[in-house]
Order: structure tokens, then C-alpha cells, then sequence
């Protein structure tokens, strides 16, 4: 069987064929976006957003005990014992200083009537620890240890730390995937995280858990995307949208849902248990778990991957023919062996379009996973409630997921991550241009804008690296994107943390980053209706003859029906 484009003639495997036989996207393919894809996204933004919910610090001042004797009202003592914050400052009250101020001369200027002077009074560090305004949030993690003042980088480092076990985990995990198979990095990645999260529950020190904390990041990412990798790996070509849209909508919902958990339970210790709990049905049924046919034929386990699809066809209802199981063997073009497991890492960098798809993706990843948990961590420094404003957040995603669903399947890849990434530029630098005192609001309103571009592309790429890379390489080409995604994930704290200087900076950082990809992204191939490549002979040959202006909507060669297949997505 050959694929003919222009002068050029390829083998294809005919594993896309056989797939096609027993059925790309029936019953079988929408049991897993129901039960491993969208599961899989809901649980990861759950893991995900607590990580932010208990380790939080609310609005904080120096504890100074009021004699007993007073009648001070809380403000009126704060007022008497803090130092004022400059006038474009958030908080009213120094956070880590007070007056040096002897309580008897208090009592005393109070009994005679007399005010005190203030401006003859010392300004020192917090004596006796401090106070949390705890009317909004709940102790956390963060307030039981104290990290304020000089301590206040430790909620960035243990962030760090846990995007540092990220990086790790998407190495480690990644070279399981393509060596044990999806199935065994799906529950190694979701045992792990569910003994480091429940530990991580109980720690004590910051220390412990931030090593707790390093393996849960560890495991972020192959918990989450690995079910949708192995889903992808069996959904057809016209229906490979609908298993982002699946994932989209289950990290959407649960992204919705985690503030409120957290706000109903008032207590970070439950929320990281009850958040963490549910990961133990993917390892309980673990046994349940199909693996990827086409992975098994990469490794040569061709027996094993016509179980598989004897399965497949089995549950869609169809016919398994002993033709399939022939064809699987041997092409009709020849003897074409898809057992490639003398492949490294190295082989994604060893061919020249390989290589270069692989520079502009990962700069991709890098950028597009730096701004967006920058976007995400940088909700709480809007002003606005830390509740209110995660929950916009993730509601905002919904046209991103819209656009998705009504742009890849027309527009292709390409063009709506070019789009999404120039928007999101052209957002982020239109900030400095909007002071806040003039704009109330504006800050928000462009943060959030800028979240459903980033979202956007935050989609794209994980469906558009997916399909680039061959099967042989798949997994380790992903494990390579996600630790370049994990390097801006370190940069990421860091960016927020500018905007205690001005809440303008970490969207302005942004933007400008976005642009950069915006301009890579003209030289990458389209993907849209073309079948997943599975040797690294395909993945080197893929897209070679497309033009850096080809957009598929244009392509006068569509048949009528591929032209609205975008409303045949309903039909499910």
C-alpha cells in the first residue's frame, strides 16, 4: 500500500488501514475519552490547582498583643501599632514591620488622653510573628510555617521545586512510555503521585514537603497527557479533535470546581487528601488499561498488537478479517517492519525537518508552559477574590475549547496556533498602555483574554506535537517537549513575582515571549487530515512538500464532505 502525494511515493503502514477495519472511533474509542481521557484531565487540574490552594498566603500583619485593659478596635490598633504603606501600595499596612512601641506608654498616653507620636517611634521587623486575615482564605500550609517576610520566597521555591520533579518526571516517565509502554507509565505516574500527595499531607517542614511535593510534579504530566496519548493512538484521523475537546472539558470543569472545594472545606490538609484520593481508580483497575496497538507494533509485538485489535473490533462490533492480521505483518508493497526499537532520544535530532520540528516545538512548549501558569499563578495579584477570580479563570477557557472544536478541524494547526500565540503577544503588550488607577479592572479583563489564547495554544500543541512525531519516537519526543515546557515552568514563579513590583510586568513578559513563537510557528508542517506517521522514514518525510503559507481552508483539492466534517463531531 502506498500513499501518493505530487512525484512522491511512500510506504504507509497498515496499521491506519487496519484500524480503520475494526473501527477508529466507536464504541471502543469513546469508552476511553470516558473513562481514561476526561478523568485524567479532571484529576490533573484538581492535583494541579490544589498545589496553589495550600500554599496560599492571605493578607498579613506583625502581632502585637493588646493589653487587656484596652478598647482598641482591631483597626485602631493596627494603626497605632503598624507603619502606613505607600499610597499605590496593595495593603494599607506594613507586612513585616511594626512600631518599636512599649506597651505601658500606650496604656499611659491612653488613661491621660494624650496621642502618641508616632514619628518619634523605631520602625523594627515583626517581634512576635504575625496575624492572617483568614476572612477569604483558610490556614495553610504556608501560615502554619510562617512563610512571610524573610520567608516569603519559600511558596515560590516549593513551586519551583515541584515544576524541578516535573522536568524529572517527564524524562523518567517519558522513557517508560516508549520502553515499558503507555500503560505501564499511566500506573507507575498515578501510584506514585497518590502516595507522595497523601504523604505530602501530613509533612511538617519544608523539607519534606517539598520533596513530597517533587515526586507529585513528577507525575503531573505523564498522569494527565499519557491517557490522552494512548487514546489519540487509537482514534482515527476525521476524529482526533474530539479527544483534546474530551480532555479540555474535563480540566475545564474540575479547574471550575477545585476553588470551591477548597473554599467549602476551609482546611489545606483535607483538600490535599480528598484531591489526591481519586488517582487510586487508576491504579486499583489498572489491570483494565488497554495498551497502545500501535506502540506494541513498534516493539515488535506484532501478536500482541492484533489482540488488541481483535478487542478493538469486538467491542465497536465489527469483524477482525485474518486479511488485517496479514497486512500487519507484511506490506503489500513489500516486507516493511515497524519494529524500530534500536531508536534513541538522538534519533529526533539526527534528521534535518526532525530536527527542526523538534527546535520549533520546543521552544513552543517552553514558551506556552511558562505563560500559562504564569497567567494561572498570577490570578491572586489581580485584586480580586482568589476564589472568584480562579473560577473566571477556568471559565475562560471555554471559547478556547470552542475554538478548538470549530477551528482545528478547518483551519488546520498551524494557523490557529499562529493566531492564538499573536493574540496573546498583542494582549500582553497592549497592558502597558492601560495604567490600572485610569482602568480599574483592566488587568484582569487582559489577563483573562490572554488565558483563553493561551489556552488555546496550550491545546494545540499538545494534540499538534502528538501528531508530528512518529509512533517509534513518540513518546520520548514528548518527553523531550514536556522537560523544554518544565524549563519555563521554573521561570514562571519568577515572572509572577515581578508583579509585586507592578501587576503589569508578568503579562507584559508574556506577551512579548508569545510573539517569538508566533514567527516559529510559520515553519512547521499542517497535520490536519493526514495520518499519524510511525517510522522514523515517515516522520522525517512528513509534511515536506507543503508551502509556509498552506492553510487547509483554502485548499481548493477538500472534498465537499471534509469541508463540513466539523459538524459530524456532534454525531457521537
Amino acid at each position: 500500500m502506498t500513499y501518493r502525494s505530487k512525484n512522491i511515493q511512500l510506504p504507509v503502514m497498515n496499521f491506519n488501514e487496519a484500524l480503520k477495519q475494526v473501527g477508529d472511533f466507536g464504541i471502543y474509542q469513546k469508552l476511553l475519552c470516558i473513562l481514561m481521557i476526561f478523568p485524567s484531565a479532571a484529576l490533573c487540574a484538581l492535583v494541579y490547582f490544589t498545589q496553589f490552594f495550600i500554599i496560599m498566603v492571605p493578607n498579613h500583619w506583625c502581632y502585637v498583643e493588646q493589653p487587656g485593659s484596652s478598647s482598641f478596635t482591631l483597626e485602631e490598633w493596627k494603626n497605632i501599632t503598624l507603619p502606613k504603606e505607600t499610597a499605590d501600595a496593595q495593603h494599607t499596612y506594613q507586612q513585616c514591620k511594626q512600631y518599636d512601641i512599649n506597651i505601658t506608654d500606650i496604656q499611659h498616653n491612653q488613661s491621660v488622653g494624650y496621642p502618641l507620636l508616632l514619628e518619634d517611634v523605631d520602625i523594627v521587623p515583626c517581634k512576635n510573628g504575625w496575624e492572617y486575615d483568614f476572612s477569604s482564605l483558610y490556614p495553610t500550609f504556608a501560615t502554619e510555617l510562617n512563610w512571610v517576610c524573610v520567608n516569603d520566597r519559600l511558596p515560590y521555591w516549593t513551586q519551583t521545586v515541584f515544576y524541578v520533579g516535573t522536568s524529572i518526571g517527564s524524562i523518567v516517565f517519558g522513557f517508560i512510555s516508549d520502553r515499558y509502554g503507555r500503560r505501564a507509565s499511566i500506573i507507575s505516574s498515578y501510584a506514585v503521585a497518590l502516595v507522595a500527595g497523601f504523604g505530602s499531607s501530613f509533612a511538617n517542614s519544608f523539607g519534606i514537603f517539598a520533596a513530597l511535593r517533587f515526586l507529585v510534579g513528577a507525575c503531573i504530566i505523564p498522569l494527565s497527557e499519557d491517557p490522552y496519548i494512548l487514546g489519540l493512538e487509537y482514534i482515527g484521523v476525521e476524529k482526533r479533535t474530539l479527544g483534546i475537546i474530551c480532555w479540555t472539558t474535563g480540566y475545564i470543569i474540575f479547574s471550575v470546581i477545585c476553588p470551591w472545594i477548597a473554599y467549602g472545606l476551609r482546611d489545606w490538609q483535607l483538600l490535599s487528601i480528598i484531591t489526591i484520593a481519586p488517582l487510586s481508580l487508576f491504579v486499583l483497575f489498572g489491570k483494565w488499561i488497554p495498551e497502545s496497538a500501535s506502540w506494541l507494533l513498534t516493539r515488535g509485538r506484532k501478536e500482541d498488537a492484533v489482540h488488541m485489535l481483535k478487542t478493538v473490533a469486538k467491542v465497536n462490533g465489527n469483524h477482525f478479517t485474518d486479511n488485517i492480521s496479514q497486512d500487519l505483518h507484511e506490506d503489500k508493497d513489500g516486507d516493511i517492519d515497524m519494529d524500530e526499537r534500536h531508536l534513541t532520544i538522538l534519533d529526533l535530532f539526527r534528521t534535518p525537518r526532525l530536527r527542526k520540528h523538534s527546535f520549533i516545538m520546543a521552544v513552543a512548549w517552553f514558551v506556552t508552559y511558562c505563560c500559562y501558569h504564569t497567567n494561572t499563578q498570577n490570578t491572586s495579584n489581580l485584586g480580586t477574590d482568589i476564589y472568584d477570580s480562579f473560577t473566571y479563570g477556568a471559565l475562560v477557557e471555554v471559547p478556547a475549547m470552542l475554538l478548538i472544536l470549530f477551528g482545528l478541524d478547518f483551519l488546520g494547526r498551524r494557523w490557529p496556533m499562529i493566531l492564538a500565540t499573536a493574540l496573546a503577544g498583542l494582549f500582553g503588550l497592549l497592558i502597558m498602555g492601560m495604567p490600572e488607577s485610569k482602568f480599574p479592572g483592566s488587568f484582569l479583563a487582559l489577563a483573562l483574554i490572554m488565558r483563553v489564547t493561551i489556552t488555546t495554544e496550550y491545546n494545540i500543541i499538545m494534540q499538534y506535537s502528538a501528531e508530528i512525531y512518529p509512533t517509534s519516537l513518540r513518546g520520548r519526543g514528548l518527553a523531550v517537549l514536556r522537560v523544554m515546557g518544565t524549563l519555563g515552568l521554573y521561570l514562571s514563579p519568577t515572572i509572577v513575582y515581578l508583579a509585586l513590583q507592578n501587576p503589569a510586568l508578568p503579562l507584559l513578559v508574556s506577551g512579548i515571549m508569545m510573539l517569538i513563537v508566533t514567527v516559529l510557528s510559520l515553519f512547521l508542517p499542517e497535520t490536519l487530515h493526514k495520518d499519524l506517521p510511525h517510522t522514523l522514514e515517515e516522520g522525517e518525510k512528513f509534511g515536506r512538500d507543503q508551502k509556509i503559507w498552506k492553510c487547509p481552508c483554502l485548499d481548493h483539492k477538500w472534498e465537499t464532505k471534509e469541508k463540513n466534517k466539523i459538524f459530524v463531531c456532534f454525531n457521537l
